[in-house]
């Protein structure tokens, strides 16, 4: 019996077993290779600059790794009782704030002073 590239089966043409997988490894390949470029956008794209200084709570738990809300409450009410952070290394005096994070959000941390900003105008 002759063997054929394609099959009948209740009318409807499936290929061979052997041509399937070709189809799902090709598949497979593309997502697997556009993974990467996805999660560096979302890593990336996904946060902008947030100035300690001004930033409230949901600010601060939304938009640092590593940060939640106890710790981005922590920050505002160090803020409110010392004053503004001069620089973001000073952001590890708050208690439960360590080098570690520091570094982890280094990128996205800026200090700038509210009165500095009104008198630059």
């Amino acid at each position: 019996m002759k063997t054929t590239q394609h099959t009948r089966r209740r009318g409807r043409r499936f290929h061979s077993p052997q041509s399937r997988p070709f189809r799902l490894r090709a598949g497979r390949r593309l997502l697997f290779a556009l993974l990467p470029v996805a999660a560096l956008l979302f890593t990336f794209g996904a946060h902008a600059q947030v100035n300690i200084n001004t930033a409230d709570a949901g600010t601060l738990d939304a938009e640092l790794s590593g940060v939640g809300p106890h710790l981005a409450a922590a920050i505002v009410s160090y803020r409110e009782e010392y004053g503004p952070f001069e620089t973001v290394d000073d952001l590890s005096r708050v208690s439960g704030i360590g080098p570690v994070i520091v570094e982890k959000n280094r990128a996205l941390l800026q200090v700038e002073d509210e009165s500095q900003d009104s008198s630059e105008n």
